[in-house]
Formats: structure tokens, sequence, C-alpha cells
């Protein structure tokens, strides 16, 4: 019988030491001899003998055209990328504006159902301080302090989002002490959720009662035609203005309007003719149940206040008596030029959605639209645009009767037609 033999692991058949030749027994290796024969040394110093391919040499690097072919090929990626990616944040913005005018009017309707019904943002309910009084803003001699002018909405209507601890307090009694705290309420207007993502605009203070801070620019505004009173009361302030504001003092000390050279237009900052373009119905005045279905009424939108055309500024006054003070506006229907330039001269800054081309409304009964309007066809006055955001049903209170169509962007509505 033959002696069985251990077998060796193949690796023990091959022995060197660095610098020296290797060698394999034969048959351990292709192309090897005879078991138990030498093949020819094989060198640990010498990789190829190893069976690796000799070390390169130098690279010899891209031609011209292939880096300009690179280069070409990565500017064509981004050409294709770049407009879906601005398209995306852009539309990114657009929701988070809806969202923002979404939270306003839920606020603006909890507000009214604690309020008899009466909107916030009116010289007839949260501003009523600043007709009855012809004093600067201080809370010390009655002023409201849930209002820093008689068209602010939007201080109300933090107190009901945040409470009422969210409006700074003047720290003293003193005319001083409350225009410091009016100064950082001023901030707050247009701040967090009352600040569109698209508006990247600020403004400075132009003029005024008193210097004011540099703010964001105006995003969201009421619109005048719904938070002032009808014909009716027109009347009233106008024989009041005869008898030295006897009923309203506070209009004494309203500030001129820079686009009227008449003097004293101040009871038509707070009330409305009936020989305007659009007349409102005589006793109307800004409460709930007198405006007519909340679905079909906006109460705030888009929109830029104090926009200078000429000089492309924007500048805000601290006049708390304000023709229509920081946060209200000439609705967008309004052709007139020198009245309606939230939505005429500064079209480009309030339709700041789309491609500049549209603004989103909130509306009273909660829900968001997008507007959409065309402006190329408009005359070197600026009238003549088109499109769902001109459409006065929008922007009058319910049963108000188009006087003078040609005063409107759309002139193709027929004389005395009543708004639903």
């Amino acid at each position: 019988m033959i002696a069985s033999r251990a077998r060796v692991p193949r690796w023990s058949r091959f022995t060197a030491t660095v610098g020296e030749p290797a060698r394999f027994r034969g048959g351990d290796r292709p192309g090897g001899g005879p078991p138990g024969s030498l093949d020819s040394p094989v060198s640990l110093d010498s990789p190829a003998s190893l069976g690796f391919p000799d070390s390169p040499g130098p690279h010899p690097g891209f031609s011209l055209i292939e880096v300009l072919v690179v280069i070409a090929m990565i500017a064509l990626l981004l050409s294709l990328l770049l407009p879906s990616l601005s398209r995306a944040r852009a539309q990114a913005r657009s929701t988070a504006c809806v969202s923002n005018l979404g939270q306003i009017c839920r606020a603006e309707n909890l507000y009214e159902v604690t309020n008899g019904e009466w909107m916030p943002g009116s010289p007839w309910t949260t501003g009523r301080s600043f007709l009855d009084d012809a004093g600067v803003w201080n809370p010390a001699r009655g002023h409201s302090r849930l209002a820093v002018e008689w068209m602010d909405f939007v201080t109300p209507l933090r107190c009901v989002l945040y409470g009422s601890n969210s409006v700074p307090r003047a720290a003293g009694k003193s005319n001083s002490a409350a225009q410091a705290a009016r100064s950082a309420i001023l901030k707050t207007l247009t701040e967090g959720l009352f600040h569109c993502p698209a508006n990247p605009h600020t403004m400075s203070w132009g003029h005024g009662t008193a210097p004011g801070p540099e703010l964001s620019a105006v995003s969201y505004m009421t619109m005048w035609t719904i938070m002032r009173a009808g014909p009716g009361t027109l009347k009233e302030v106008l024989d009041d203005r005869q008898a030295g504001y006897q009923l309203f003092p506070g209009l004494r000390t309203a500030a001129p309007d820079a686009d009227d050279p008449e003097p004293d237009k101040a009871p038509y900052y707070v009330a409305q003719s009936d020989e305007w373009e659009v007349a409102v119905p005589g006793d109307y005045r800004p409460r709930r149940t007198a405006l007519g279905p909340g679905q079909i009424k906006v109460f705030a939108a888009d929109g830029t206040r104090f926009y200078d055309e000429p000089s492309g500024t924007i500048t805000y006054t601290t006049d708390p008596r304000a023709a229509k003070g920081m946060v209200s506006a000439t609705p967008p229907p309004t052709a007139r030029y020198d009245k309606g330039r939230e939505y005429n001269a500064g079209r480009r800054l309030s339709y700041r959605h789309g491609n500049n081309d549209r603004m989103n409304a909130g509306f009273f009964d909660g829900h968001v639209e997008s507007l959409a309007v065309d402006y190329r066809s408009a005359t070197e006055e600026g009238c003549g645009f088109r499109g769902k955001a001109v459409r006065p049903q929008w922007y009058y209170p319910s049963g108000s009767v188009v006087r003078n169509p040609a005063a409107l962007h759309d002139p193709s509505i027929p004389p005395d037609t009543r708004l639903p």
C-alpha cells in the first residue's frame, strides 16, 4: 500500500525573498514544465513578470475639441434645467402666497364673527378713533392701539391670529413713546404672513407726521371701494365739513391727496360719490351683511402701494389719515391712471405671479384665486387692460351701478349695469 501524502497548498509551492528570483514548481502555472522541474526565475521586482502590464507613461490628456464638446453639453443641460428650476421656484412662491391669503381671509372671518360682522380696516370700524380725534396716534388719548391708521386691517388680524400681546405697546403715555411703538407696529404690516414671498421690494419713508423706518413693500391690500361708506354717508360728511367737522373732528387733520389738487378731499377718503365710475349703494357701510356674496367679493389681494413710475421708487407716508392709508387700494378695474397707481403704474409689481400677469386674491368666504390680466394692448395712458383681474364685480358691493364705463379698463360694460 502506498502511503498517502498530505496535499500541500498551492501557495506553499511558491517561495521567494524580495530582491531574489522566485521559482514555481512545474505544473503550478500554465505553460510550466513537468512536475518537479523548475521554470525560469521570476523576479518580484518586475510587475510584468507577475502578469501585470508595464506601468503606463504620462496620459496624453484631452484634446481641445473634446473639452469644447463637454462644455457645450453642460451648457445645453443647464439651458434646459434652469428655466424649469426658475418656474418651480416661482410656483412655490405663488403657492406660499395663496396660503398666506387663505389664512388672512379666515382670520377676517373670525374677526367678523366676534365683531357684529363689521370688517376690519375701515375708518368706520377699526379705524373709527381717527375720525373721532384729530391728534396724532396715541392710545393714551383714546386711539385704538390695534390700528395705527384708519385703513389698517393687518393689526386687528394679527390680534386674531397671535393675540393682542403680539402688538408692540408704547413704553409710556407721551406722544414720543407712542410714535416709537407705532414705528414698531408699522414694520409688522408687511412682515410674516402679510408679506408675499414673490415681493422682494422695500419702501422708505417719504412724508408724513413723523419719520418712519424702512419697511418691506406692501404685499396685500384691501379695496378702497369696499372699505368706505356709500353716498348717503358722504352727504352727511360733506354737511359736517360745512360745520367745521363737528361730528368727525379727525377729518380736520387728514393728509391732502397728492394726486388731487382740490383742497380738503377728506370726506371722499371715508365715503364714495354716486357720480363716480361705479356707484355703490347709498346706504352702504363696510359690513358683511351689506357686501353681498362672499365668494365673489375680494377682501385682500396682491398689490403694491406708493410706487412712483418715473423714478421706480417705493415710498410711504406715516400720516394715519392718508387717502388710502398704507394697505388699501383703488381696485384694478379703474383705468384712471392718476387714481389707480397700484394696479396701473405699478402693474408689474402688483401682478407679480405667472409672467407678471397674475395676482392672487383672497375672497371673503376664505377661498383664494389666481386672477389673470393682459395689459399688452394698453394705451399710453395705461388703459385697456383685459382679463379676469379687472372685472368690477370682485371689488364693489352687490348692487353697485356702473355709471361711466369709459373710466374702466373694460368700457364695453353697458351703462347702468348693476353688479352682482
